[in-house]
């Protein structure tokens, strides 16, 4: 579980969640090398957020076709590790 600290909580809002991580992705996307975390929020709902390591930063807001990667990527877990899927109900 990724616990984010009270004071990101109350910055971000809702727009970071704690989540229950299920897989952990490394990967060249537009010639850059980024690290993409995924999860479900405590309410089951598919969560993920991207590293960029050159800048050594969070993308923020993640760009919409890195969040579609993250879908992608939780439902390929769940079909391969059926535990990813029990994490959403979790």
């Amino acid at each position: 579980m990724l616990d984010v600290d009270g004071w990101l909580d109350k910055v971000m809002g809702s727009k970071l969640d704690d989540t229950r991580m299920v897989g952990f992705a490394l990967f060249r996307y537009g010639g850059q090398r980024l690290g993409m975390a995924m999860g479900y929020n405590p309410e089951g709902k598919g969560r993920s957020g991207t590293f960029h390591f050159q800048r050594d930063s969070i993308l923020f807001p993640n760009p919409p076709q890195l969040r579609a990667a993250g879908a992608h990527l939780r439902a390929r877990l769940e079909r391969l590790m059926p535990a990813a899927a029990a994490n959403r109900r979790s």
